[in-house]
């Protein structure tokens, strides 16, 4: 069965399931985050940066086209067998297209921004400039990323790691067939589709009316050219509650035979300095081996974190917070415990105390007693969706998120393997993060650790300046390489910083603090199975107790179990 049967199949089975459902082409939208954005397939950073900025651009240039596609195959009639000789042509010269090119205008409130984006199904590659004369090009053939800044007038070269162009598509048809098999119901998407005429050119227009949260809506409209069958232009806007204005945007599309093969041809001049921060093979194996020790650390068990402080005006140690993480596999739910009111706690703290006892293991049962009594927040993953829920400090009632859709989840929420083998900026593979490297310094020698090290160069943005900023990791390679010793600092005139003039004419208000943050585990847990476990954490005033072998509460990970809102 050849990709285009498997998926006219597929497109003819949905048909028939959602009848005059108009929630397809929400679905479309709403599972592009998951088709593309996960964390092993992430599209350009730039573009993930404008998802960020933006709630309404929720796809990039490449996705922008096969959803238009998708629509086009939904609406263009009852029948979806292919057998239409115009919904044939859609599909023939979107399979035929080796570039795409989309030039972007975007407007929210007062700030407008422009960019171009090409994408080239046959080489593989992804190219953007912006309107600030940045420019990035993205070869997944090569799995190289190449960032020129024309501030300091340098080409950065990174490692993808083996990331996959838009998901591992290999032309915009796979592409359709990925997001199609993810496409379920969802109501509320308002479809219509009218022919007129766009510029000279005869054209469909498909506007889709997209109700967002706070009552606010969201409305996209394709033009697509009647002969070429191919996206001409669309625009979006998002509306505020009172019918306002908050974003608009137009993107307007063409299919060139050629684009930008290389940083130099998109218009980096080749004067420009290079710097090339792809990550050494010794550290990569170093990493590598950190991640699969995290990755194998027990995955059924419920364990109790406590931070506790030396309270010199009532002269005792404290426990005023507890994190109780259950985790059953891909199951796991977190509750965090805290001191509604810090100073009722202490004045009182002869009557508290006589609750608790002296010790952790008692103040940690009175602080868990029934019925959430000092309970925060609850986050919740059950295979399929996140969910989470917190209380007011001062009414006690608890109010709850929409669930997050999240099958693909690759990491947890809280627990042994964030606390032990933390991978916060220690990731391989992102575009324009700095190289990690293997540093022999005296705390490693003296300490039998290996230590990663990341330095990141100090930025001027529009509202503020970020300081350079070095990050250190010493891992235990006799702990199961569990991070023994973490180092954060934020130095103004850090000596690996380039650009040494970075903060002439900046105003000092705008510059960040320099500041230094150091976590260090004081002591090691053993499981019966023989697998190390990060069991204090001195510098956190942290203590962290762990059942490998669980009785799980009847329910405890049945988001119906969740405490409901107003109560």
């Amino acid at each position: 069965m050849t990709i285009k049967e498997t998926v006219e199949e597929k497109l003819e089975k949905l048909g028939r399931a959602i009848g005059s459902n108009d929630s397809i082409v929400e679905n479309v939208m709403s599972r592009i985050e998951t088709a593309t954005f996960c964390e092993s397939n992430r599209i350009n950073n730039k573009l993930v940066r404008r998802i960020i900025k933006s709630p309404f651009m929720k796809f990039a240039a490449a996705a922008v086209i096969i959803i238009a596609v998708t629509i086009v195959v939904t609406w263009f009639g009852s029948s979806i067998d292919g057998s239409s000789v115009a919904l044939g042509q859609v599909m023939e010269n979107m399979k035929k297209m080796p570039w795409a090119h989309a030039f972007l205008q975007m407007q929210r409130e007062v700030h407008k921004e422009q960019s171009q984006f090409w994408y080239s199904f046959a080489s593989k590659v992804e190219a953007s400039k912006e309107q600030n004369g940045e420019l990035t090009l993205i070869d997944y053939n090569k799995q190289v990323s190449y960032a020129y800044n024309p501030g300091t007038e340098q080409i950065t070269i990174s490692s993808l790691r083996n990331r996959e162009f838009v998901a591992g598509a290999g032309s915009p048809w796979e592409l359709l067939e990925k997001i199609v098999e993810q496409l379920s119901e969802n109501e509320g998407t308002q479809v219509t589709r009218k022919n007129d005429e766009y510029d000279g050119s005869d054209v469909e227009i498909y506007k889709v009316r997209i109700p967002r949260g706070n009552k606010e809506v969201e409305e996209w409209l394709f033009v697509v050219d009647s002969d070429t069958h191919l996206i001409m232009t669309l625009k979006l806007r998002g509306y505020e509650p009172d019918g306002n204005v908050k974003v608009f945007g137009e993107m307007t599309f063409d299919y060139p035979d050629d684009g930008p093969t290389d940083i130099y041809e998109l218009g980096a001049p080749r004067s420009a300095a290079v710097i090339d921060d792809r990550t050494k093979p010794e550290a990569e194996e170093i990493f590598n081996t950190y991640k699969a020790y995290r990755q194998n650390a027990p995955s059924r068990y419920i364990v109790v974190q406590a931070h506790y402080n030396n309270i010199e005006r009532i002269g005792a140690v404290v426990i005023d917070e507890v994190t109780r993480v259950y985790t059953d596999g891909r199951l796991q739910r977190s509750e965090k415990y805290q001191v509604f009111d810090w100073l009722e706690y202490l004045d009182n703290w002869p009557k508290y105390s006589a609750q608790m006892g002296n010790t952790f293991d008692s103040q940690i049962k009175w602080w868990t007693r029934g019925e959430y009594s000092g309970c925060r927040l609850i986050m919740l993953y059950d295979n399929e969706y996140r969910y989470m829920v917190t209380r007011d400090l001062k009414t006690k009632r608890w109010s709850s998120k929409p669930p997050q859709h999240d099958p693909e989840r690759n990491y947890l929420l809280s627990g042994l393997g964030t606390w032990g083998w933390p991978l916060s900026n220690l990731r391989l593979g992102v575009p324009g993060e700095p190289p990690i490297t293997v540093l022999d310094d005296e705390y490693s020698k003296q300490n039998k650790l290996i230590c990663l090290q990341r330095l990141w160069q100090g930025q001027v943005r529009k509202d503020s300046a970020t300081l350079p900023c070095k990050r250190l990791w010493y891992l235990n390679p006799q702990r199961d390489y569990i991070c023994q010793r973490f180092e954060e600092h934020y130095l103004r005139n850090a000596p690996w910083q380039r650009d040494k003039s970075w903060l002439e004419g900046v105003d000092p208000d705008r510059v960040s603090v320099e500041k230094t943050r150091i976590r260090e585990v004081t002591e090691f847990g053993q499981t019966d199975a023989g697998q190390w476990y990060a069991k204090r954490i001195g510098t956190n005033n942290a203590v962290i107790f762990l059942d490998t072998d669980p009785e799980f509460p009847e329910g405890i990970f049945d988001p119906e179990t969740l405490p409901k809102g107003n109560k």
